[in-house]
């Protein structure tokens, strides 16, 4: 899995948003706004009709983070839309929904 292209109204914006949030994102200078999380390229691609993903062909992205329930207090504080709250997800692990915008 090389890169996913994220169409977004303001690409430098949704990249640093994604860089102060989301653990693990190296900004690389490959071209502006886009960063690496693991082997895996985020391309932030200027739409200014971009939609939330959910319900599209690609419905949602998900990430790993150490404490989950800390990262959406976080997130939370800082204006986040909490489309899903955390829960467990017996035996498997917690996961919750957020929008980016």
């Amino acid at each position: 899995y090389d890169h996913i292209h994220l169409n977004v109204p303001d690409p430098a914006a949704a990249s640093a948003w994604y860089e102060k949030n989301i653990p693990g994102a190296r900004r690389i200078t490959e071209a502006p706004d886009r960063l690496m999380y693991g082997s895996t390229r985020f391309m932030f691609i200027q739409n200014a009709n971009a939609k939330p993903s959910s319900g599209s062909a690609v419905d949602h992205v998900g990430f790993s983070v150490a404490d989950i329930d800390a990262k959406f207090k976080e997130l939370e504080a800082a204006g986040v839309k909490i489309v899903q709250p955390v829960r467990d997800v017996q035996g498997l692990f917690k996961l919750g929904f957020v929008e980016v915008r």
